[in-house]
């Protein structure tokens, strides 16, 4: 998997993956590991520099000659908060040779950081104004910028002096800093916007679309803690939509490639989907790698759906003034699937053909359990991908469809590598994972061919009781099977 960047290395601009994409195969073949490896890229978009005092300094001297200066250093100021933070005014001003003025706008904004980002953004901002105004110190003019900072989206056309009338700003230094950081907001680069690359969600019998896009719910007023409010609460897929749409409008002003979003989803079809996505399955439709004639871009959606009154308002909330929805390019939505699993919920040809679908195959990564043992008894041990593939070769026999059967890591990695610590207590979780499986999912039909017991007495209780006395001999494996299985004393 490769990601391709830009002339700056800040902005990832190209995955090398489906767009829409399923990753389906055998309980324990690996898919929610693969997916979680692969998405760690949407999370590993910011190049950390080690080292930014040159670019800090070069970056505190571009914004000393530009108009308006203190806006710009403002931004600055908060953009390094993390290697200014710890520095006052003195040391600003002597470190970077600047004057008492730009040091201290440097100083105000590095400091309004955490007020920043605390705040909440359906917070009120008159009483978050009012908490400022409360703290009467060194404190008061940071938070206020934080204010202006997270709320400059809705804040952005007001003049300086109706600010003051609205917001009761009673001093010339708060009515400075708070409009200084409403315009300073323009120039603060995408970390201050907090951004979540990557949504997990996964999907139950139950799940709904009001909790997958959003609805209104009763919240908790936070000014009022008896009081109880509606408001607009978004799901993942409202939430990954809005900073991938927000992000690309910021790209684009730019001028630069934009940043990657992904929506993972576990267990897709544990749930109804075509409940669950409603008209949002429109949107799964996207334009191909070059876009289309009239210059739509490529895979962003072919067909977009109107907003509800709700989702506009959220949407304005936002920045986002917009009457349509339609997923942008740099939004990915991954999803891992099992048909074996019992109680899942099939999935119509309409919605399968909106995506690309990826098998992992039952052996696939087995190189990377090949020599890991596990107990049979305080005596015997065995390797448990030999076993594993013994039995699904049983399976087979028995004809047992392939999603039935066992995958390297139906065992987790982490259970196998503590294995050989436990001996009785891997007995029982074998018997409680793996025996459990077969004799009531994978085999239920074919038990009394699978394993080797008196049918008088074929009842799962009897299963693990046959296993711990005898071991693999539990198991009706022919010769050939039987001898693929090395089973080996263990060393005491």
């Amino acid at each position: 998997m490769g990601i391709q960047n830009s002339k700056d290395d800040n902005f990832a601009i190209s995955i090398d993956r489906p767009h829409n994409r399923i990753i389906f195969g055998a309980p324990g073949t690996g898919k929610s590991h693969k997916l979680k490896n692969e998405s760690e890229f949407f999370n590993k978009q910011i190049k950390t520099n080690e080292n930014p005092e040159e670019e800090i300094k070069s970056q505190i001297q571009e914004a000393c000659s530009l108009h308006p200066k203190h806006q710009h250093l403002y931004a600055l100021g908060f953009n390094h908060s993390n290697y200014l933070k710890s520095l006052n005014v003195g040391q600003i001003k002597e470190v970077y040779n600047i004057d008492d003025g730009a040091a201290a706008s440097i100083y105000l904004g590095a400091q309004s950081r955490p007020y920043f980002e605390k705040i909440k953004d359906e917070a009120e901002i008159k009483n978050e104004i009012k908490s400022a105004q409360a703290i009467k110190g060194d404190g008061m003019l940071p938070y206020l910028i934080g204010i202006g900072f997270k709320f400059a989206d809705s804040l952005m056309d007001y003049a300086e002096d109706d600010l003051v009338a609205e917001f009761d700003l009673d001093s010339i230094p708060q009515r400075k800093c708070f409009y200084r950081a409403i315009q300073a907001s323009k120039y603060i680069k995408n970390e201050k916007y907090e951004l979540k690359f990557l949504e997990r969600v996964t999907f139950h019998p139950n799940y709904s679309y009001a909790q997958f896009v959003g609805t209104y719910k009763p919240v908790q007023d936070e000014s009022d803690e008896k009081q109880i409010r509606y408001e607009y609460v978004p799901g993942p897929f409202m939430r990954i939509y809005v900073n991938a749409v927000k992000e690309q409008k910021r790209a684009k002003a730019e001028g630069r490639g934009p940043k990657n979003f992904l929506l993972l989803i576990e267990e897709l079809n544990r749930a109804n989907v075509a409940a669950v996505f409603g008209d949002v399955f429109q949107l799964l439709d996207r334009y191909g790698p070059n876009g289309d004639e009239n210059g739509n871009h490529a895979f962003e959606s072919e067909y977009p759906i109107a907003a509800s009154e709700d989702i506009k308002r959220y949407l304005s909330r936002n920045g986002i003034k917009e009457d349509e929805l339609s997923i942008p390019s740099n939004m990915y939505i991954w999803a891992t699937m099992n048909s074996a699993d019992q109680g899942v919920f099939p999935m119509d040809t309409a919605f399968k053909r909106r995506w690309e679908f990826e098998y992992i195959g039952i052996d696939e990564n087995e190189d990377k359990v090949q020599d890991y043992e596990i107990p049979l008894s305080e005596t015997k041990k065995v390797k448990w991908n030999e076993l594993r593939k013994a039995i699904n070769r049983k399976l087979i026999s028995l004809g047992v469809n392939e999603d039935k059967l066992l995958g390297p890591f139906f065992l987790s990695k982490s259970l196998l590598e503590s294995a050989m610590l436990k001996e009785k207590d891997f007995v029982k979780i074998f018997e409680s994972k793996v025996l459990m499986y077969l004799f009531e999912d994978a085999a239920k039909m074919k038990a009394k061919q699978l394993f080797k017991l008196d049918e008088k007495r074929f009842i799962y209780s009897e299963v693990c009781k046959k296993f711990e006395e005898a071991g693999i001999e539990a198991f009706s494996f022919d010769e050939q099977e039987k001898d693929s299985v090395t089973v080996e004393d263990i060393n005491i």
